[in-house]
């Protein structure tokens, strides 16, 4: 009777064993997924900043572009720039008539 004690005994601690490591495997596997996800997160957050940054540098580059060309007098179709301005050329047109 003894015996079949002891053998039960140790029938339970080598269950125990077994459980105790099939655990530690999961907790593994879990820290494993979640490192994993902080990554990702991490890698997410970056490129939004990164995209926002682009987003207002477009946004200055655009409104620099505007002003540029808002400055500039406009051209009517089919003349080539001569670097005058309409007034400078209406004088010319003016004298030579």
């Amino acid at each position: 009777m003894k015996l079949h004690r002891t053998t039960r005994a140790f029938a339970q601690l080598n269950n125990a064993d077994v459980h105790c490591s099939r655990h530690g495997k999961s907790g593994f596997a879990v820290l494993g997924v979640f490192v994993l996800l902080t990554l990702m997160v991490v890698l997410v957050m970056s490129n939004t900043v990164v995209l926002n940054q682009l987003h207002r540098e477009i946004r200055l580059i655009e409104q620099r572009q505007l002003e540029k060309f808002r400055s500039a007098p406009a051209q009517p179709a089919g003349q080539p720039n001569t670097g005058q301005t309409d007034a400078a050329a209406s004088t010319l047109v003016d004298q030579s008539e």
